[in-house]
């Protein structure tokens, strides 16, 4: 994985028998369309994931998906990272499915895609729960976001959704690198926020 701007910096290695795999909600992300260009320019395939019909990412890539989340109408939406999340699961199981060693493991995967939409209702029942966190949060002047495994990207997410909303400090982090930096900015005052689903790294959060 990434960061479209760092590639560029770097000019990370990229071939012709390479894919390339380019997710934008809009689809005209400056930086993820130049290094959709670098990419095409040293032959790689390019594959694109939007949100966006007709934009530019999904003319300029040979492929793609577009996950038909709906317009975004707000920088609070989650619908756009939800559906990027979903995508990118089926098709992982799409480019694997010929392999009998995670036959188990893709029906447990399409499983719990099937029942996203319930969860996803149940959580929204949490509205006064969220509020009244978020009354709780409302002096802080900075909050750390930790998640393990699959969730630190949902805890970068989440810390990006704070700092363009509420306009406050907020950082995402890796769980295990606290004792690495992070914990010394840690005192009774700071809010923590911690990523933790029933996964095979729920043990280490408790």
């Amino acid at each position: 994985m990434e960061v479209a701007s760092d590639l560029l910096d770097r000019q990370g290695p990229i071939y012709r028998e390479d894919t390339a795999v380019f997710v934008s909600q809009s689809g005209e992300t400056a930086d993820t369309l130049l290094a959709l260009e670098y990419a095409l320019e040293n032959g790689a395939l390019c594959v694109g994931i939007t949100n966006t019909v007709g934009s530019t990412l999904s003319r300029r890539t040979h492929c793609g998906i577009h996950t038909n989340a709906g317009c975004e109408i707000g920088v609070a939406s989650t619908k756009a990272y939800t559906s990027q999340i979903v995508v990118m699961a089926m098709m992982a199981m799409a480019i694997g499915s010929d392999q009998l060693s995670t036959q188990t493991r893709r029906e447990s995967i399409i499983t719990g895609l099937s029942s996203l939409p319930s969860h996803a209702s149940e959580v929204l029942k949490l509205d006064s729960d969220m509020k009244e966190l978020a009354s709780s949060l409302i002096d802080s002047e900075s909050l750390l976001v930790f998640g393990r495994g699959y969730n630190y990207a949902t805890a970068l997410e989440a810390a990006l959704k704070v700092k363009e909303v509420a306009l406050m400090h907020s950082e995402g982090m890796l769980a295990g690198e606290m004792k690495h930096g992070p914990l010394a900015l840690v005192d009774e005052n700071l809010p923590i926020v911690v990523i933790a689903t029933r996964d095979a790294c729920f043990s280490k959060q408790k």
